[in-house]
């Protein structure tokens, strides 16, 4: 079958026979190689020119021929179309020669039907050209990426959303990603911090748009997300006359701007000490122009540098009589720079024209023919060397002198030895005269005071009592003078010792108050104690010294107050670093000091009013001991003063909290919760009772007046939570709170409420009148927590059991906690406990036998050492006071006897020191020597009482009552 146009008459007249002349002339003249095949046999049944062209040989050999001998011979037996019943459109495929070269094509294969018979045509086109074209652009991108991946920079393409395409090797390196990461997909702006993505996005559309752009820094941003700074160039990738994406280049100038940091810091740095180096810099140039200057010579000059920098010439300050020596030293340095003096001394003209001596240090800038100079004024130095010079020869005319004076001060030093140690041995003088006139004073004050005791303890008439107390009163002042004398003589010689031990200080505080209640009381004051430390009672300090502050702070408050009140307030802080520190006020409303005088009054022998019209005596030296004996406790003290108002002496001191403190004993009634009225019209009582039960837990409301409170308490009935119990205050006859108990009492609605009166004074009577009233309880100030706990609980206790109580009292309570400790099982001896006084004093020896009878002892007395011993070796005694000075035999050398004598017995014999020895040092010697305690003379019932307690067995005698 062949296409051939053949012409019949007709042909010109028949439309599809001139249709199929065109396709002849098509078939034949195109240059696409076209095969017509029979699909049934895979035969060639007609070929075109332009295949006959390109296989090479005639129409005739190829027409009849199998197709797979010329077109996909790879095929043959499984033809895509005819086999598999596949299209095949654009395919690449070969076409083999004559000659046996297969060259590639791309064919595509149509059905048609010619004739009215199938066939397939097969139409192809020669791409070798274009095959070598594309062959040779990929051994140009191959040897480009080659090229690429041996450059140190990073180097990319993208397409235009972003996308890399390519990357180098140092790239990938660099950014941490491999070639797989950049087949799934790396979007450029992936590699760079968040902060710089919008800003090269905008970049990137100016780069497509043909915009040429320089160099950008940006911030790239490894895989592992450490950071790096950059510079890119890039540019578009055309393709087709249209941009295709981004190829740029990456360069790393993290090198680069460390160089440019160190260079600016080294700028700064040289700026710096060019600027700061506190001495006139300046950079000159070869012809002596000055090129730059620092502040300093500014300041040296007075112009400012843009008068001087490039204006001025370095001669220009120097005087006409160095410009030789100058020029001399600039040839020099021009010449032969390292054979040039670097530093000389020179004058200069400053700003006002004034001659300067200054020391010029000079140095080469290295590549350039500039000097830097920097200039040291050592004018002052000048005249200093001058002043030296002239300074040298006074000193050694001085010398001489020296050396003359030196002689008389070794003499001198000489004698002062000789004085030091006659001071001294006054010194030791001196202690030994106090030591002995302490003795030789307490010994007869020991006899006076005990027997002015004694003598008030009998039955006097008014005028001998006033006489007996007066000279009591004397003598306890003597006493207190002796006292504050032997302490501060121990704190000026540095041997005052503190004693901690562990004691109640709410007791101590209680005690002391109530010792100096009476001197208050007859004045009409109102003594006041605020114990604000909660459960805290027992710590470790030196009670004996805190009493002795407390006593003579409160004595002076109260011998400097007329009316009003004087109180005591002690609290504790906590510190951050875990300690507790104590905080005592004494606080009064009496005369005041002036303002002027305070700096002064903890001065010794110093008094607020020292005239010689004073109202109030006194030597000056209680408070300068009081303060040394607070600092030696580690404290401090002050004051606040108004005059008219009062005073507050004040004192802090850091004392532990006794670990092994006794647990709190269990009261009988619990208070908490109990509501309470307190009625007083003084609002320091007020808040002294309202602090105190609040600790307790009661519910408490106060009032001022009598009025108010008989209204409060029956409101309270009223809205059904009343008061189950009230504090009166009690201050003087025209006081109407007996009126207020009585009202109280006949109201029925309101006797229930129990009362409790706490009086200012008491007199013989008003207990039992109180008690008629319908009162409770009745206490006489100055009324302590814990009296006044002890008065509510056992008041309350009494109520919650509807048991009857008689008047509680001070006494009653005192009785009553008596009883319950003879309460507690003791063996009572069968016989009388037997004392021994060692006392070589007559008087002292009648005191204590009538001091020490009054506890219902039996005593022995003996003169001496010698007989102290004799009378051991007959009887059998509980307990010997030992006086230390006697005759024939001291205390001390009886003791050691004594004790000595014991290890062979086993027994061990009670020995109290009763001395007149009140010296820093006495009570450690005496127990040193083997005693047991210590007291000293006069000789107090209190003392003797506590020594009997404290040392008698507890299974002898009745004991000391």
């Amino acid at each position: 079958m062949r296409i051939e146009a053949r012409k019949t008459p007709d042909s010109e007249q028949n439309p599809a026979t001139g249709h199929e002349e065109y396709l002849k002339a098509l078939f034949d003249a195109v240059h696409t190689g076209i095969l017509v095949i029979d699909p049934a046999t895979h035969r060639i049944v007609d070929v075109n020119p332009a295949a006959v062209r390109m296989i090479g040989l005639s129409r005739g050999k190829i027409v009849g021929s199998v197709c797979h001998r010329f077109v996909c011979p790879a095929e043959e037996g499984a033809c895509p179309v005819t086999d598999l019943g596949q299209a095949v459109h654009r395919s690449e495929r070969f076409l083999r020669t004559a000659d046996g070269r297969d060259i590639p094509i791309v064919k595509t294969v149509v059905p048609a039907s010619m004739n009215g018979r199938r066939c397939l045509i097969e139409s192809f086109v020669d791409i070798s050209e274009q095959k070598r074209v594309q062959r040779a652009i990929e051994d140009s991108e191959q040897r480009t990426r080659e090229l690429a991946d041996s450059l140190p920079q990073i180097v990319f393409e993208t397409d235009v959303v972003g996308k890399i395409t390519f990357g180098n090797r140092r790239g990938l390196e660099v950014l941490q990603y491999t070639p797989e990461d950049l087949a799934r997909g790396i979007n450029a702006l992936d590699i760079f911090i968040p902060e710089d993505q919008e800003r090269i996005q905008c970049n990137i559309i100016r780069i497509l748009k043909g915009e040429i752009l320089p160099d950008v820094e940006y911030t790239a941003r490894r895989k592992d997300g450490r950071t790096f700074p950059v510079m890119i160039n890039a540019s578009p990738i055309i393709r087709g006359g249209r941009a295709a994406g981004i190829r740029g280049i990456v360069v790393d100038i993290t090198d680069i701007k460390r160089t440019e940091t160190a260079l600016r810091e080294s700028e700064a740095m040289y700026r710096a000490l060019f600027e700061g180096s506190g001495t006139a810099m300046l950079i000159v140039e070869d012809d002596t122009t000055i090129r730059l200057v620092n502040a300093e010579f500014e300041k040296f000059t007075g112009l400012p540098r843009r008068e001087i920098e490039g204006r001025r010439s370095w001669i220009e300050f120097t005087p006409p009589d160095e410009l030789l020596r100058l020029k001399e030293y600039h040839d020099r340095r021009r010449e032969n720079p390292d054979t040039a003096p670097h530093r000389y001394e020179l004058k200069v003209r400053d700003g006002e024209g004034r001659i300067r001596h200054v020391l010029l240090s000079v140095a080469m800038i290295p590549g350039t023919a500039h000097s830097i100079a920097s200039m040291l004024d050592i004018t002052e130095r000048k005249q200093a060397e001058e002043a030296l010079k002239k300074a040298k020869e006074e000193a050694e005319r001085v010398n001489r002198e020296l050396e003359a004076i030196n002689r008389q001060l070794e003499e001198s030093i000489e004698r002062a030895g000789i004085m030091a140690q006659a001071a001294e041995a006054a010194n030791r003088a001196k202690s030994e005269f106090l030591a002995n006139m302490s003795h030789e004073i307490r010994t007869p004050m020991n006899g006076i005071i005990g027997f002015s005791t004694l003598l008030l303890e009998t039955d006097l008439d008014g005028e001998q009592r006033e006489y007996a107390e007066a000279v009591k009163g004397s003598a306890e002042n003597l006493l207190s003078l002796i006292n504050d004398i032997l302490d501060f003589s121990k704190i000026e010689a540095g041997r005052l010792t503190i004693e901690p031990i562990p004691f109640d200080l709410r007791t101590t505080v209680e005690k002391l108050a109530d010792l100096l209640a009476v001197r208050s009381d007859e004045k009409g004051l109102s003594l006041i104690v605020r114990y604000l430390c909660g459960p805290v009672r027992r710590v470790i300090g030196d009670p004996g010294r805190i009493r002795q502050v407390l006593t003579n702070l409160v004595s002076n408050a109260v011998k400097f107050t007329e009316t009003g009140h004087v109180i005591i307030s002690v609290s504790c802080e906590a510190k951050p670093d875990g300690a507790t520190v104590f905080h005592f006020n004494v606080e009064d409303t009496g005369i005041g000091i002036p303002e002027e005088k305070l700096e002064y009054i903890f001065e010794k022998f110093t008094q607020a009013d020292a005239s010689t019209t004073r109202r109030y005596g006194g030597t000056g030296l209680g408070l300068a001991i009081s303060r040394q004996l607070v600092e030696c406790m580690g404290g401090t003290m002050g004051v606040t003063s108004r005059v008219g108002k009062g005073s507050t002496f004040r004192f802090s001191l850091p004392m532990a909290i006794d670990p092994e403190a006794a647990s709190a004993v269990v009261e009988e009634a619990d208070l908490s919760g109990v509501r309470l009225l307190i009625v007083d019209d003084r609002e320091i009582n007020r808040r002294t009772l309202e602090e105190q039960v609040a600790g307790w837990g009661m519910r408490y409301t106060s009032c001022v007046s009598n009025d108010e409170a008989y209204r409060v308490l029956l409101d309270s009935q009223d809205a059904g939570d009343p008061f189950r119990m009230a504090i009166i205050a009690y201050h003087d006859e025209q006081s109407a709170s007996e009126e207020l108990g009585r009202r109280i009492k006949e109201d029925a609605r309101l006797r229930q409420t129990v009362l409790v009166m706490i009086a200012s004074i008491g007199k013989r009577g008003d207990a039992k009148r109180m008690q008629d009233v319908g009162f409770a309880a009745y206490l006489v100030k100055p009324v302590h927590q814990s009296i006044l706990m002890d008065a509510l609980v056992t008041a309350w206790s009494a109520t919650l059991k509807g048991q009857p109580i008689a008047l509680i009292t001070r006494h009653s309570l005192a009785e009553a906690r008596a009883e319950k400790k003879a309460e507690q099982p003791e063996t009572v001896a069968a016989e009388r406990v037997r004392v021994l006084v060692a006392e070589d004093n007559p008087v002292n020896q009648k005191l204590a036998i009538r001091m020490l009878e009054k506890f219902n002892l039996s005593v022995d007395v003996a003169a001496n050492g010698r007989e102290v011993i004799d009378m051991l070796g007959k009887a059998a005694y509980d307990l010997v006071f030992m006086d230390c000075h006697m005759p024939e035999m001291d205390g001390y050398e009886a003791t050691a006897s004594i004790r000595q004598a014991e290890r062979d017995s086993g027994r061990h014999l009670s020995i109290v020191a009763m001395t007149a020895n009140a010296m820093q040092g006495d009570r450690e010697k005496c127990l040193s020597a083997g005693m047991d305690d210590y007291i000293t003379k006069p000789i107090r019932r209190e003392a003797i009482q506590e020594m009997l307690q404290k040392w008698i067995p507890k299974n002898r005698g009745q004991g000391p009552g």
